[in-house]
């Protein structure tokens, strides 16, 4: 959960970034802090739902799942968003994150003065592919299984949670995918990337986190351990007690 919070942070402090003038530190974290802020929330969530999937899909009989501890969420998730890192600094090598200034001519206006308009290069093709299919995958799986455990026990609300807001970033990168590759304006496709990761974590917060503060507020009777059960260890505690 700590490791959404971040990345869900991440995501709106990167955004004025996307507003500045570029220069070589701008363009940095354009580059860098993009793929850090969302493969957090993804690696996150996807570590969460392959959690619960080994919780409830596990055979009759058979023994607790191994690495279910929160220390080794932390750790899968790491290690999935440093794979992804590793590619983008690879990236960054290959193109270094530098600001290019380019004489414009307006051409509806053949006699007004042309001007400079300041761009970040366009990091190596390739890469950024290989980059998307490492996170396109990710979401693949993610929404897979979100599928797989939305129907596990009613009083397990962390399910439901997780699962919409994978569905939410699913739906809100591909309309920004289509809309991304239909426009060649470099100031609409910046527009366009940073509005898609501040939805993302937006929807991420109010999937993840509203439900929790609505019921802390209105319904605080329903927050305690007694009436539902929080943690996955306790169903699987439970569902072990009740198969034998």
């Amino acid at each position: 959960m700590v490791l959404l919070l971040i990345g869900i942070t991440l995501c709106f402090l990167i955004i004025p970034f996307f507003i500045a003038k570029p220069s070589l530190t701008i363009c940095l974290f354009q580059r860098a802090g993009t793929w850090l802020c969302f493969s957090l929330i993804l690696c996150a969530l996807f570590v969460k739902l392959v959690r619960i999937a080994r919780i409830f899909l596990r055979k009759k009989g058979s023994a607790r799942p191994r690495f279910i501890e929160p220390k080794y969420q932390i750790l899968f998730t790491f290690l999935l968003v440093g794979g992804l890192m590793l590619l983008v600094i690879i990236s960054l090598i290959d193109v270094h994150p530098e600001a290019t200034k380019e004489l414009v001519l307006d051409s509806k206006d053949t006699d007004d003065f042309p001007y400079f308009v300041v761009f970040c290069d366009a990091p190596n093709t390739a890469l950024i592919v290989i980059q998307m299919l490492y996170l396109t995958v990710l979401l693949i799986v993610s929404n897979a299984l979100a599928v797989l455990t939305i129907r596990f026990p009613a009083n397990f609300n962390e399910v439901m949670y997780v699962a919409f807001s994978t569905f939410s970033i699913g739906v809100i990168w591909i309309a920004y995918v289509v809309i991304y590759f239909a426009t060649d304006d470099r100031e609409l496709q910046t527009a366009i990337i940073a509005f898609a990761i501040q939805m993302s974590a937006l929807a991420v917060l109010i999937c993840m986190f509203c439900p929790r503060i609505f019921i802390m507020i209105v319904w605080p009777n329903k927050n305690k351990n007694e009436m539902s059960v929080s943690k996955p260890t306790d169903i699987l505690s439970s569902l072990s007690a009740n198969r034998k």
